[in-house]
């Protein structure tokens, strides 16, 4: 435990070329902050600690996003693997939020090929499933709906003609 009047927070704003130095590194550990500072070319930073900096990159898809950094004199090992155990766990994080945002993707895709397949039974209906999803969520936000209801209203809207798909075109 470090009492609060001994603790400080930095920010930091990085140039463009900066943020290209940091997103290259993929070291990680404890490193005296003036040598920090001097690689990265970041002399306030070197300024405003004091002592070592450990560094633990946020890496996803093997590249480097950005670090957790903790420093100062007398950091206890305790307190640095609390940050790298952070840094891991917002990696793992930014990864699970970017493979969830591809699954959604797919999902959306398979739904649309769902309907498209629909609406190709006659060649006055093409796209009109898309229309109605688009005319349900209109509804939606003007109804006040939050995002989870106009998904909803969009996934309806693409599915609504779905029990036609077994249904032979003579009825």
């Amino acid at each position: 435990h470090v009492p609060s009047r001994q603790l400080a927070s930095t920010e930091v704003a990085l140039t463009s070329q900066q943020t290209t130095r940091i997103s290259r590194l993929t070291w990680s550990g404890i490193h005296p902050a003036g040598d920090v500072a001097t690689m990265l070319g970041l002399p306030q930073l070197a300024a405003a600690m004091h002592g070592d900096l450990s560094l633990f990159p946020i890496r996803l898809d093997g590249q480097t996003h950005g670090f957790v950094a903790v420093g100062g004199r007398g950091a206890r090992s305790e307190n640095i693997q609390q940050v790298r155990q952070l840094a891991d766990q917002i990696s793992v994080a930014l990864s699970t939020v970017k493979r969830l945002a591809q699954l959604q993707r797919l999902n959306w895709g398979a739904l649309t090929a769902l309907a498209r397949t629909g609406d190709a039974a006659s060649a006055w209906t093409a796209g009109h499933s898309g229309r109605v999803a688009s005319y349900a969520e209109q509804l939606g936000r003007r109804l006040g709906l939050d995002d989870v209801e106009l998904e909803r209203l969009r996934r309806g809207g693409l599915l609504h003609d779905i029990g036609k798909l077994g249904v032979p075109s003579a009825i």
